[in-house]
């Protein structure tokens, strides 16, 4: 006698769809922030940001746990798309960026070869953002010590030493480089990392103080306990200057 399969379905629930939509609507103010049309220091009085959180604060731990997983999900397929999420004066600056690479990159293509470096075919130099931060964090770590001379190694030692080291092995790209805090109570969370910028302009999340270099992505390390929406920007300076 054959074996009889039975498939069960299940319809997808108001509460599933709710979720979804809170997801895209997370994923897409990430984006926003990223591409800088919006700043983030603008989400503490922004109505669209208050709906959020107050959604979230009403839903379920299991509800929250498909709500990161889902806005980890749409984040990913949004960013694929910088110039969707860019401002009109972004935009502008992006064209005028990508039009002026083409005009050097046509000069340099057509004249430069000739006069000094002579065959087309000559290698061009690129950086390898994945080995360069692999390289840094493992240099970083073989030399962090207690840096702001608090008695203890911590992130913030980590975090400068890498910058440190960043700067010294890539002076030209010193400024793709910052120093990042990420203050969430809510998940206790009181760190401090970096952030890489690569030359398509993507902001990666680096945690200096991994156990394994080659995994080293806030998102990677952390988990759901890393949420972008609670990183304060614009403080390098001051935590190089805490170097004694």
């Amino acid at each position: 006698m054959e074996k009889e399969i039975k498939v069960v379905t299940r319809q997808e629930t108001f509460n599933d769809l709710a979720v979804r939509e809170l997801a895209k609507g997370r994923a897409s103010c990430l984006c926003r922030i990223q591409f800088k049309r919006c700043k983030l220091d603008k989400c503490a009085t922004c109505d669209r940001h208050k709906r959020l959180m107050n959604c979230k604060a009403a839903m379920s731990d299991f509800d929250i746990e498909r709500l990161n997983h889902y806005t980890n999900v749409y984040y990913m397929e949004y960013s694929m798309n910088p110039m969707a999420w860019m401002s009109h004066k972004e935009y502008k600056r992006h064209f005028a960026k990508f039009f002026f690479a083409v005009i050097l990159f046509l000069f340099l293509l057509l004249f430069i070869p000739a006069i000094f470096i002579g065959p087309l075919d000559a290698p061009i130099n690129t950086v390898d953002y994945n080995n360069a931060i692999i390289k840094v964090i493992q240099q970083a770590q073989s030399q962090v010590y207690d840096l702001d001379g608090d008695n203890k190694v911590n992130c913030i030692d980590y975090a400068v030493m890498f910058k440190i080291v960043w700067d010294r092995n890539y002076p030209r790209l010193s400024s793709h480089c910052t120093i990042v805090r990420n203050v969430n109570w809510k998940t206790e969370m009181n760190h401090l990392f970096v952030f890489v910028q690569d030359d398509t302009g993507m902001n990666i999340a680096v945690e200096p103080g991994t156990f394994d270099p080659e995994i080293y992505k806030m998102e990677d390390v952390w988990e759901e306990k890393y949420d972008p929406l609670y990183n304060n920007y614009g403080e390098t300076k001051y935590w190089l200057s805490e170097v004694k």
